[in-house]
């Protein structure tokens, strides 16, 4: 008896999904293009990116020592938008939960997001890797959000022990729109005092 059209397109998704945690080298393995990358054009939109005003940093550090103290050293949010994977080049906030927005250089129809961490072994705060999140779609208009509605493309779990490389698609029934920002929500971390996002 042939598979029912959703059934189909689960059994898709799975393999996908099976498929991305396999190969783990992000979209290029995948031959998907990468959207979110500065030298393509694509800009942090500031208005949608920051954390909980109730987290505060407890020390202050802008070096190596940083990590010793675990205390991450501070890099402007655009370096989640540059695919260095190098420990410390991450975009760090207190606390565990946090947004991160980006205006992309054209408006695209997502049908995967990728999260890219350093391995927990190389970690010295392993436990600051982002562990759910929901990613949403937005309009921009000369740079301004222009409507105040957000689609939910896809909700995740990164997962802390697994591939440091992780790809969450996008359910058919929401690939059919354009979008020209995508926002980030980070809801929690996997136990640490900052949360840090690589790519």
């Amino acid at each position: 008896q042939p598979a029912t059209p959703n059934i189909t397109e689960e059994l898709r998704r799975a393999i996908r999904e099976a498929v991305a945690e396999q190969v783990g080298s992000g979209t290029q393995a995948l031959h998907m293009p990468d959207h979110a990358l500065y030298t393509t054009g694509s800009k942090v939109f500031i208005e949608g990116t920051g954390w909980d005003p109730s987290a505060h940093w407890p020390s202050s550090s802008s070096s190596w020592l940083g990590w010793f103290a675990r205390t991450p050293p501070r890099q402007v949010p655009s370096v989640v938008l540059h695919p260095d994977l190098t420990p410390g080049q991450c975009w760090s906030f207190p606390g565990s939960k946090g947004n991160f927005s980006v205006a992309l250089h054209c408006p695209v129809r997502p049908t995967a997001f990728t999260i890219d961490h350093i391995h927990t072994q190389e970690s010295l705060m392993p436990g600051s890797a982002p562990a759910n999140f929901t990613v949403y779609g937005f309009q921009l208009r000369d740079g301004v959000r222009n409507n105040p509605n957000l689609t939910a493309l896809v909700s995740g779990t990164y997962r802390q022990n697994s591939n440091p490389i992780q790809t969450f698609f996008v359910d058919a029934s929401k690939r059919t729109e354009y979008y020209s920002g995508i926002l980030l929500v980070i809801h929690d971390n996997h136990g640490e005092r900052y949360t840090c996002l690589y790519r």
